[in-house]
């Protein structure tokens, strides 16, 4: 059988400091990609000249760059252009995969080819306390494929997380824009789940890819409710729109949406919810639920201090893997 192709994507903007390490990451995989396409975004240290030495040693590595900074959405749209794989994957260029994780991903979907995605287990480094955590208790213990009515009890139950940084895609199920700029930090949430929605994913049950937590990363613009609010606005208007709306019984029945937060942590849905009809339909009683547990822990994240709080959630997961 022929063995599927694979685009590995990196846009990269000023980490001199962690490039190189996950550089090194792709290029030591038993399964190494078809090409490595990493995309410098204008960047003013030194980052471009450690890819440029990684690029001489490695006839599979492509460099490109932008003229001026365009930022990650921009960048990341610009890679899915550039790339000639069947699958891609998008690879932050301060997080770093784990060994096996390709070969095992890209076998996962050469076994279910119906599959739009694969992904695994996540874990985080948190660069302040050093401590790595893996979210074991939210993932089943068997891996597989898993169809749209599958995962969706499975959300609602552990609210399993589609985790970017663990995501081999296939190209084919991608919409004509891959990240919707629109969406800024949530673009790659809502592009997985889509595709998961309309094909399924399949799932690895351990621990292949590492985001690091520096207090920096794109994501934790977040916390900011008035800059989250429109995104979250404009996911439900996508998710009603002609193109997405085949997805909505998948949004709604999942109560996936829990998963995007707003003021307090609280699921952003909350506050919108009861001004308008429209998304009401998405404050399910999972959702509601979700949100009262949430509370709930945060209370006792006050009490206890943070470093104690991270290296037990590792425990717990730990005795979770290994029962």
């Amino acid at each position: 059988m022929k063995r599927a192709t694979l685009s590995v994507l990196t846009p990269n903007y000023n980490h001199a400091k962690y490039i190189g390490e996950a550089i090194e990451a792709v290029v030591s995989q038993s399964r190494q990609p078809d090409e490595y396409i990493i995309l410098d975004d204008a960047s003013t240290d030194n980052s471009l000249e450690i890819i440029e030495q990684y690029a001489s040693q490695y006839s599979f590595i492509k460099v490109f760059q932008n003229s001026e900074n365009k930022g990650v959405i921009y960048s990341l749209n610009r890679l899915v252009e550039l790339a000639s794989g069947e699958y891609i994957y998008g690879g932050a260029a301060d997080d770093k995969i784990l060994p096996g994780f390709l070969e095992k991903s890209m076998q996962m979907l050469e076994n279910y080819p119906q599959a739009a995605l694969c992904c695994a287990i996540p874990a985080s480094l948190d660069e302040e306390t050093g401590v790595i955590v893996n979210g074991y208790n939210l993932y089943p213990k068997e891996g597989g494929y898993l169809s749209p009515e599958q995962l969706m009890p499975l959300i609602r139950a552990t609210n399993f997380w589609i985790a970017t940084h663990t995501v081999i895609q296939k190209r084919s199920s991608l919409s004509s824009v891959w990240f919707l700029p629109e969406l800024k930090w949530s673009s790659d949430w809502f592009a997985h789940l889509v595709a998961a929605a309309r094909q399924g994913i399949c799932f690895i049950p351990e621990p292949l890819a590492i985001f690091r937590v520096t207090g920096n990363n794109y994501c934790l613009n977040l916390r900011n409710w008035q800059e989250q609010k429109p995104i979250i606005q404009n996911i439900i208007e996508y998710i009603e729109s002609p193109t997405y709306q085949d997805t909505r019984n998948f949004f709604v029945r999942s109560g996936v949406l829990k998963q995007v937060p707003g003021p307090y942590g609280l699921p952003g849905i909350f506050f919108l919810a009861p001004r308008n009809l429209k998304y009401s339909r998405y404050l399910t009683h999972n959702v509601v639920l979700y949100g009262i547990i949430f509370l709930f822990k945060k209370l006792l994240k006050k009490v206890l201090p943070r470093r104690f709080i991270v290296v037990l959630k590792n425990f717990k997961y730990k005795l979770k893997s290994n029962p």
